[in-house]
Formats: structure tokens, sequence, C-alpha cells
């Protein structure tokens, strides 16, 4: 398991969370994976992306209009 910064740009929230891939990131968060997008290290990732000691993740909320 790896310790990652998450900063949750909706919440204007930074914190530490230990996971071994964006899904249980997300899971832990208690966040919908469709709810936002993930960046992990200024590049954008899917749920299955593997997650190391000290990655920077960044959530952005889903935005969507018409």
């Amino acid at each position: 398991m790896a310790k990652v910064n998450v900063e949750i740009v909706r919440d204007k929230k930074n914190v530490v969370v230990s996971a071994k891939n964006v899904n249980e990131l997300l899971k832990e968060l208690k966040i919908l994976s469709n709810t936002v997008l993930v960046i992990k290290n200024n590049v954008l990732v899917n749920i299955d992306s593997e997650l190391k000691n000290n990655d920077s993740i960044k959530l952005y909320p889903v935005i969507s209009g018409g």
C-alpha cells in the first residue's frame, strides 16, 4: 500500500490516504468513481492505476450541463 497526497478540489481539502490503486483510494474517501476525474502526477488516469508512495493525486468534480 502506498501513502499518497490527495487534493479534493471541490472541497478545497488535502488529505493523505493509504491505497494500492485509484479504485481503493476512492472507496476509502467514499467518492463514486463516476463523479470525479483523477489526475495522478499531472496525468489523467483510470481507476485501475496503481499508486506509489508520495504520488500526487488531484480529484476534480465532473461537470456537465447543457
